[in-house]
C-alpha cells in the first residue's frame, strides 16, 4: 500500500494534506500545499488551484442499503456498523471523483486509527470498478469498509482512508474521520 494516511498522490507527485500526517509509511518529500483541502470528505473542500486537472477524490458514506452518497465531512458523521449476508461487519463508503478514467478503477478501503493509521482487522478491502456520473462526480457507491471487531471502533472516532487508482495509473487519496454506531452485543 503506498503512503497515502496524509498524503494525496497526483500523478506520481505526493502533496501532503493539512491534517495531520499519518504515520502508516514514512512519506520522504511530501511538500505541504496551503491550497490542499483541509477535509477531504468535504465537495466545497476539493483544491481549485493549479492542481484542478489533477486526480481528486472525496471520501462519504452510503444509506444503510449502500446506496447514495452521504457527506461525512466535519468529522461528526455516525454511520452504522452494518452486518452483512455473509456475517461480516462493515461501514459503507462510498466516492466523489474527478480526473481520473473512469473505466475498471482500484478502489482501496481502509479502517484505522485516526492517531497512527493503524488498520483494525482485516485490513484494507480492494475493489475493481467502474465509476458512475452523477452529473458533475465520477463516484462508486456502497464499498464495504470491513471492521473484525465492531467493538472495538463503535462510538470511537475512526478514520475512513480511500485509494482510487485508474487504468493508466492515476491516483487520488481522501479520508473521512467517523464515529461508527454498534447496535450488536459487546463482551
Amino acid at each position: 500500500m503506498r503512503a497515502w494516511c496524509g498524503c494525496v498522490t497526483f500523478n506520481g507527485v505526493k502533496r501532503a494534506l493539512l491534517q495531520t500526517s499519518c504515520l502508516l509509511v514514512a512519506v520522504v518529500g511530501c511538500a505541504t500545499s496551503a491550497a490542499a483541502p483541509t477535509d477531504a470528505s468535504s465537495p466545497d473542500s476539493v483544491s481549485s488551484d493549479a492542481t484542478d486537472s489533477a486526480p481528486q477524490v472525496i471520501v462519504g458514506g452510503a444509506n444503510s442499503d449502500g446506496s447514495g452518497f452521504v457527506d461525512w465531512s466535519g468529522g461528526a458523521a455516525r454511520p452504522a456498523i452494518i452486518t452483512g449476508i455473509q456475517g461480516g461487519q462493515h461501514v459503507y463508503v462510498s466516492v466523489r471523483t474527478r480526473n481520473l478514467n473512469p473505466q475498471q478503477v482500484k478502489i482501496t478501503a481502509l479502517v484505522a486509527t485516526p492517531a497512527d493509521c493503524t488498520p483494525y482487522a482485516p485490513g484494507p478491502t480492494n475493489w475493481k470498478v467502474s465509476l458512475r456520473s452523477d452529473g458533475v462526480w465520477l463516484g462508486y457507491q456502497g464499498i464495504t469498509a470491513f471492521v473484525a471487531d465492531p467493538c472495538a471502533v463503535k462510538d470511537q472516532r475512526v478514520r475512513v482512508k480511500v485509494e482510487v487508482t485508474d487504468q493508466n495509473g492515476l491516483t487520488a487519496s481522501g479520508q473521512a474521520d467517523i464515529q461508527p454506531t454498534w447496535t450488536g452485543t459487546c463482551p
